[in-house]
């Protein structure tokens, strides 16, 4: 099976340390992704992709494999129903001093993925639409 990466890059007006903590704390991703992503971001530790429903049914979930705060962050990402179909998340931010205040570029890699699977498919939809939220949450503090 062919391997592909899908790749995605957004520029937010906040701080490193502000999309850092966007992308991590419940809080925050529960008004933007609906679920809430659990761990302790320490390399070797487990992480989980957790709606936040009732149910708390465990969409995602890996091993943090590098984690550089507010700089880089390194997951597998696995789905439980299909353990086989590992794929890995890169989340890099960089600092970019614009004229009016302080951007992040969010660059999103996700790569090892199988070609045209269907989880090809949702990240295409699904690492934009989560950026996109992310960086209204942040710019405007919020969602609606």
């Amino acid at each position: 099976m062919a391997s592909a990466t899908f790749e995605y890059m957004i520029f937010i007006r906040a701080t490193t340390e502000q999309v850092w903590l966007g992308l991590l704390l419940t809080r925050y991703t529960r008004s933007y992704w609906g679920h809430e992503n659990v761990s302790d971001w320490k390399p070797g530790s487990p992480w989980k992709h957790r709606r936040t429903d009732a149910d708390g049914t465990v969409d995602i979930q890996g091993t943090v494999v590098e984690s550089e705060s507010a700089k880089r962050l390194v997951l597998t990402w696995i789905p439980p129903a299909d353990p086989a179909d590992v794929s890995r998340v890169t989340l890099q931010l960089a600092r970019e001093d614009w004229p009016n205040g302080p951007w992040t570029c969010l660059r999103i890699v996700h790569s090892d993925l199988v070609a045209d699977s269907e989880m090809h498919r949702r990240v295409s939809y699904g690492w934009p639409a989560l950026a996109s939220g992310l960086k209204t949450l942040l710019e405007t503090g919020t969602i609606f």
